[in-house]
């Protein structure tokens, strides 16, 4: 337990101080690690919990197919992702927010967060909410975000 507690302290203090990096990546499951990732923990009642592993982490061999924001120094690179009930197989097009991970690690980053490639999502204007672009059609103001958006009016 001690283990898992420095390994956490050691991954939050490195990554709090690390660029944050999005882009699109496909991914190849490499193997699991074994590493815990997140762990899941009861209250029985006691002032002991009884707690277990809920997610480790996968090894991903990672390909970039577009950098969204931030840079990467290489297009293939090994990745962390540590989600429950990730199935062992590939994933395509994921978004991917990558954090880098300290050179001991065999992974170059870990996967903080992710999403899916979309195209263009629009709906009407907000005066309180910022969007990539504004689109005007028929006496409709709608506002738009998404990848194909270039900060331009349609």
């Amino acid at each position: 337990m001690n283990r898992i507690i420095f390994i956490i302290v050691l991954l939050y203090s490195f990554a709090s101080s690390a660029e944050e990096i999005i882009a699109v990546v496909d991914l190849k499951f490499v193997r699991d690690t074994g590493e815990v990732a997140s762990t899941l923990c009861f209250d029985n009642g006691s002032e002991e919990q009884n707690c277990g592993t809920w997610a480790t982490f996968y090894l991903f061999d990672a390909r970039v197919k577009k950098v969204v924001s931030g840079e990467l120094k290489a297009r293939r690179f090994h990745v962390w992702l540590g989600i429950h009930a990730l199935k062992k197989g590939n994933i395509k097009n994921m978004v991917a927010k990558l954090r880098p991970l300290p050179p001991e690690h065999e992974a170059a980053y870990q996967i903080i967060g992710w999403g899916e490639k979309r195209e263009l999502y629009c709906f009407e204007a907000k005066e309180n909410e910022t969007y990539n672009t504004n689109i005007k059609s028929e006496g409709a103001n709608m506002q738009c975000y998404g990848d194909e958006a270039n900060n331009s009016n349609r």
